[in-house]
């Protein structure tokens, strides 16, 4: 990988839109409270360094995020708080992950703090809403996210939720497709509590799940779910379906491994 770019402003890290290089974050991002256009076409390498980008809103018709879009690159070391999402479908970090033949992405050491995503929206996740798969040999690893404030919840309008995902679909996918989540904690904190304790963390919708909300997948696909804590209060609104890591599993052949 090449010298890193610095991003030290607002206005640079918009500037993330269609490019494919490395950057790192060299300050805390703070948008105070304005309205951004989620970032789009961005297949780079971003390096948050351990910073946090916070006080933002998303908004719109379509699928929103901090990133519209995700199909390959790299996404750490990052915190983002304080943020309001308002649209059908939402996803804190991206709104839609969409990837085609041989697309690899990684999306690690990720916090989720306080923040609004969408009590009146239908597809709601944490880390993203949507996750499409197509083709072979398309990768996505998620590992080491917290998630610590409430922000996955929803009124009455959900239809499905996810700690991480709300709705993957690897229907189309083949042969070395996979998604792999790996060392995440799900969970709320009471802060009035020394030290902090666990506390209800609300995911409610009428497929709901710790982790995933829906997957639909098929034989020549696969999930893998390890080491993931979920102390989280998961609601079903109808009597649909809900698990504490995967909503709703469906295919054919649909496979999931959860250990």
């Amino acid at each position: 990988i090449s010298v890193p770019t610095p991003i030290e402003t607002t206005e640079e890290f918009l500037n993330l839109k269609n490019q494919d290089g490395y950057y790192v974050l060299t300050n805390n991002i703070d948008f105070k409270g304005g309205s951004i256009e989620p970032i789009s076409g961005f297949t780079g390498h971003l390096d948050g360094a351990g910073h946090t980008i916070s006080d933002f809103v998303v908004s719109g018709d379509k699928t929103v995020g901090l990133f519209s879009t995700l199909s390959e690159g790299y996404i750490g070391n990052l915190t983002l708080e304080n943020y309001t999402l308002s649209s059908k479908q939402s996803g804190v970090l991206a709104g839609t992950i969409s990837q085609t033949d041989g697309k690899q992405l990684t999306i690690e050491n990720i916090t989720l703090g306080e923040g609004t995503n969408n009590r009146n929206g239908t597809f709601l996740g944490g880390i993203a809403s949507l996750v499409y798969q197509k083709g072979a040999d398309c990768q996505l690893t998620v590992r080491d996210v917290r998630i610590t404030g409430d922000n996955v919840a929803s009124t009455d309008t959900a239809f499905y939720a996810g700690g991480i995902f709300s709705y993957v679909n690897q229907k189309e996918a083949s042969t070395g497709s996979s998604i792999a989540i790996s060392d995440v904690s799900i969970a709320d904190l009471d802060e009035s509590t020394p030290g902090g304790s666990d506390i209800d963390y609300p995911l409610e919708a009428e497929t709901v799940g710790g982790v995933i909300g829906e997957l639909i997948s098929d034989a020549d696909a696969e999930v893998r779910i390890s080491n993931v804590t979920v102390d989280a209060s998961v609601k079903l609104k109808s009597s649909k379906y809900g698990g504490a890591a995967i909503g709703c599993l469906w295919g054919t052949h649909a496979r999931a491994s959860v250990t």
